[in-house]
């Protein structure tokens, strides 16, 4: 019998970071996940540099100590087994290297968002997005202002491409394990071509079909994107502020070609800084493996 993979949840004592570890301990406890916690200490270019050996010693028996509390907290809250990890490194390094070597389920963890001081700009989805980039795992992205304990509804971004059809199996899974609907969401340039609004509004049809056969409550919307923006990220999420009830957006790591742009490298980054949802963010596998289903 295969070894049960578990939920990495990267932590840093911050309040986002408490965000995304309740939002790990709903994941946990619905997928029936076991969790490991994972903080980084960032020996070199971090404050710890400048510490002592003395007050190293003194600041690491401390992160001890609130590891170890936090360890009994998702214990008592997930009620799968909890484990927790002090590495040092580079916390986007050693967050993926431990992924892998665990052969994560999923990766967990906060981010910043949009900030209004530049001198925050470097660091603002820095690690978020280099892991959800990387991760060979989903990544899981929580903000600052919203942690949905209970999933009721996925909101599911699709493109023209074959890749971002992979996030379906994704939100199956998760819809099955939470007893949530499903809404698919395509954006159409405002360029009015009639040709993928064709295609668009074709492959929304047999996706939403698809999730529908798989006895989950789903329904399709096909929206213009009124800006003529390249980026469909603002469309997307004034979509789910209007729908009021979305608990978790899922997106593709990779170029999407419906969307406008290349996705990870700007519209994923951006809807990673600019969601208040969290953000489940997929990497593509090799479709010449692993084909979900075909059109």
């Amino acid at each position: 019998m295969s070894e049960k993979r578990k939920i990495l949840v990267a932590v840093d004592f911050s309040a986002i970071s408490d965000r995304a570890l309740r939002q790990a301990h709903s994941l946990s406890k619905a997928l029936g996940k076991d969790l490991m916690l994972v903080h980084v200490i960032e020996e070199h270019g971090g404050f710890f540099s400048f510490f002592t050996p003395e007050q190293k010693q003194m600041a690491e028996e401390e992160i001890n100590g609130k590891m170890e509390a936090l360890q009994k907290r998702a214990l008592k809250h997930s009620g799968q087994n909890a484990e927790y990890l002090i590495l040092k490194g580079k916390p986007y390094l050693r967050i993926l290297e431990k992924a892998e070597e665990i052969n994560a389920a999923m990766v967990v963890m906060g981010v910043r968002g949009e900030v209004s001081h530049k001198a925050e700009e470097h660091y603002v989805g820095s690690h978020a997005s280099k892991v959800a980039k990387a991760a060979i795992c989903p990544v899981v992205t929580v903000s600052n202002k919203v942690t949905c304990h209970n999933l009721r509804t996925l909101l599911l971004p699709l493109d023209l491409t074959r890749e971002t059809r992979q996030k379906v199996t994704n939100a199956i899974e998760l819809a099955k394990k939470f007893n949530a609907s499903i809404k698919v969401l395509s954006v159409q340039p405002s360029s009015g071509d009639h040709t993928m609004y064709t295609r668009l509004t074709i492959v929304l049809r047999q996706v939403v079909e698809f999730i529908q056969n798989a006895n989950i409550e789903c329904s399709g919307e096909l929206i213009e994107n009124k800006k003529a923006a390249r980026s469909a990220v603002p469309a997307i999420l004034e979509y789910a502020d209007q729908q009021g009830n979305i608990d978790m957006i899922l997106v593709m790591t990779q170029s999407e070609a419906g969307m406008f742009d290349f996705f990870i490298s700007s519209n994923a980054q951006e809807m990673l800084k600019r969601s208040k949802y969290p953000v489940m963010s997929i990497k593509p596998k090799d479709l010449e493996r692993t084909s979900v289903f075909s059109f």
